[in-house]
C-alpha cells in the first residue's frame, strides 16, 4: 500500500463468479459456501489508506462465511441500516451492532441475502497514533475475538458518512494530506465507539448448533 495517499485498490466491481471474487479481493481469505440457490451478484469496492483497508460490499445470496481477515490488522464491519444482520452462534448484528473479526483465527459468520455494509481493517499502530493525536484514552481496550459490539448510533452514522466520502474520493486522486486526515478521523471514530460501547457480545456457537449446522451441510 502506498505510504501517503488513497489507492482505489478495486473500483466498484460487480462479480457473478465466486472464484473471481475470492481471487481479486485484497487482504481477505474467503472460503464461503452459498446456502441458497440462484445466481450470485456481489458488488465490491476496496480503498487503501496508509494503514487502512476499506471494503464496501453488497451480496444477494445467503452464505456461510469463513476465511482469514487481513493479517496484522484489526478488522470491523458496520452494516447498512437496511442490511439483514450477520450471525454466528447465539448472537447477531441486529440493532446496529458493530461486527468484530478475530485477530488470530479464521472468521465465521452466516449472512443472508441483501447483506451490505463496510469493513474497516486498520493497524493497531494507526489506532494508538490517533489516540495520542486526539487525546483519546491510551488505555482503551480493543475488542478481542469474534463477536459484536453495541455502539453509539450517532457515531455509527458519522462513520458511515466518512466511509462514503472516502470511497467517493478514491477515484479522484485526493492529496496525501487528505488521506492522512481521513485515516486519523477513521481511527478516532473507532476509538470513540470502543470507549462508549455499552456491551460486548462474544459469539461462540453451542455444540448443538455446530452439530446441527454440520448435519444440514451434509444433507445439502
Amino acid at each position: 500500500m502506498h505510504p501517503s495517499q488513497h489507492i482505489d485498490l478495486l473500483p466498484r466491481t460487480r462479480f457473478t463468479d465466486f472464484d473471481d471474487l475470492s481471487w481479486r479481493i485484497r487482504g481477505f481469505g474467503m472460503d464461503w459456501c452459498q446456502l441458497d440457490r440462484g445466481p450470485l451478484v456481489v458488488e465490491l469496492q476496496q480503498v487503501g489508506l496508509p494503514s487502512v483497508l476499506l471494503s464496501r460490499f453488497h451480496c444477494n445470496r445467503k452464505f456461510s462465511q469463513r476465511g482469514a481477515p487481513p493479517p496484522g490488522m484489526r478488522t470491523f464491519a458496520i452494516l447498512t441500516s437496511d442490511s439483514p444482520p450477520v450471525a454466528w452462534g447465539r448472537e447477531d448484528s441486529r440493532g446496529g451492532r458493530m461486527v468484530v473479526f478475530p485477530t488470530d483465527e479464521d472468521y465465521r459468520f452466516v449472512s443472508r441475502p441483501g447483506f451490505a455494509g463496510d469493513t474497516i481493517s486498520i493497524s493497531e499502530k494507526a489506532l494508538w497514533e490517533a489516540a495520542a493525536l486526539t487525546e483519546h484514552d491510551p488505555q482503551v481496550q480493543l475488542p478481542e475475538g469474534q463477536g459484536f459490539l453495541d455502539v453509539d448510533g450517532r457515531l455509527s452514522a458519522l462513520l458511515r458518512k466518512l466511509l462514503t466520502t472516502i470511497h467517493t474520493e478514491a477515484s479522484s486522486d485526493p492529496s496525501p494530506a487528505a488521506a492522512r486526515d481521513n485515516e486519523v478521523l477513521l481511527a478516532s471514530t473507532l476509538l470513540s465507539m470502543f470507549e462508549g460501547c455499552s456491551k460486548r457480545f462474544v459469539s461462540r456457537p453451542t455444540p448443538l448448533a455446530r452439530r446441527t449446522a454440520l448435519n444440514r451441510a451434509l444433507d445439502y
